[in-house]
């Protein structure tokens, strides 16, 4: 594990700990998704421009995957709903496997983002055909931000990931790796070489735990990530939720109903 968040150790984590156990697993996910019926939502949020949301993301994917993910920008207005269905579909059409949601500057939710975060597979019609394709929803997903925050269902099913650089200008700072992406590129080998370690220590281990703590419609995912990185000493991955709650619009709405 320490092989493994050596790359991501310049990044601003507000709570180290919990946000380590937060990219450890946005990384197993990565690597496991084609085998999980279903995965959350993994958030980073930031306080400012800058801070390296989409660094982070895009360093995750190129160490698991060899390849940033596919951007899907914010959509916005009255057809929003309609929109993003017709982009996932487009999406799963070209066999895309991991999705990041870009600079979301609203709450992130919808019926179509919930029921693709709890699907297997996804029906939709093909755009200017009168043809309905089920396919299989074997996406892992990211979404960044400024200050972002979930509405509604989301929040059950994501997980956060905050950076706070504790500076105005954070793009301005210096680090002691200036290429991370090249960095992780020449190490690709020596750090998925620690990641599958990690899986193959937790089956050699007899999976202690992996029956406790499971997240309601992501069970085998709760077994496969989560009781991993508990079983290296970290805190759960679920316990950022608490943080997307708190800044979730529609519960404060009902806390003043």
């Amino acid at each position: 594990a320490a092989i493994l968040l050596q790359p991501f150790l310049e990044f601003p984590f507000v709570e180290s700990r919990l946000d380590h156990a937060v990219v450890l697993a946005y990384l197993l996910t990565l690597a496991l998704r084609p085998q999980l019926q279903t995965a959350p939502l993994f958030c980073v949020s930031a306080t400012t421009p800058g801070t390296g949301k989409g660094l982070l993301v895009e360093a995750c994917n190129l160490l698991v995957r060899g390849r940033d993910a596919a951007i899907m920008p914010a959509i916005q207005g009255t057809s929003a709903e309609e929109e993003t269905r017709k982009r996932i579909t487009a999406l799963l059409l070209q066999g895309v496997s991991s999705i990041n949601l870009d600079n979301w500057t609203r709450p992130i939710g919808g019926e179509a983002l919930n029921a693709l975060l709890t699907a297997g597979e996804w029906s939709d019609r093909v755009l200017g055909r009168s043809e309905t394709v089920s396919l299989p929803a074997r996406l892992a997903m990211a979404a960044t931000g400024n200050n972002l925050s979930v509405r509604g269902d989301m929040t059950r099913r994501s997980l956060l990931i905050q950076l706070d650089a504790g500076v105005e200008r954070p793009e301005q700072r210096t680090f002691r790796e200036p290429n991370l992406t090249g960095a992780i590129a020449r190490r690709r080998g020596e750090l998925l070489a620690a990641l599958f370690t990690i899986l193959k220590g937790y089956q050699q281990a007899g999976r202690p735990g992996c029956g406790e703590r499971l997240l309601g419609r992501f069970e085998p995912w709760s077994m496969a990530v989560a009781a991993p990185i508990r079983w290296l000493g970290y805190p759960d991955p679920t316990d950022s939720q608490a943080r997307l709650r708190e800044a979730d619009p529609e519960a404060d709405k009902l806390e003043l109903f």
